[in-house]
């Protein structure tokens, strides 16, 4: 989706230590990756996702919000956020069990 990021702004976040890269194994095989955010959100802290990229059929959000989950706890935030303009989010963010409040999706942690 094009949501008005660059390469070069996902390196310069990672760079600058304002966002964490995360990558994504299964068996030994590259399936994607999340770049997230901690930040304070409307209502306390939060870890905001905000690029994802996923390689070939595996889902990324299927397969490690779990571990996203226990990552945001770790790093004291009460939910987890992103924003998408692609068609068809709220229906895929409420099957991960995330509701849309103040134009982003969110879920508590």
């Amino acid at each position: 989706a094009s949501d008005g990021w660059l390469i070069e702004d996902v390196y310069m976040a990672i760079k600058q230590g304002v966002s964490v890269l995360y990558v994504g194994f299964v068996a030994q095989y590259y399936v994607g990756f999340v770049v997230a955010t901690p930040a304070i959100g409307w209502a306390g802290p939060q870890l905001h996702l905000w690029a994802l990229y996923n390689r070939g059929e595996r889902d990324l959000l299927d397969t490690f919000l779990p571990d996203l989950v226990e990552i945001a706890k770790a790093r004291g935030a009460v939910r987890i956020t992103m924003q998408s303009p692609r068609k068809g989010w709220e229906r895929r963010g409420a099957a991960l069990g995330m509701h849309y409040i103040n134009s982003q999706f969110a879920m508590e942690v």
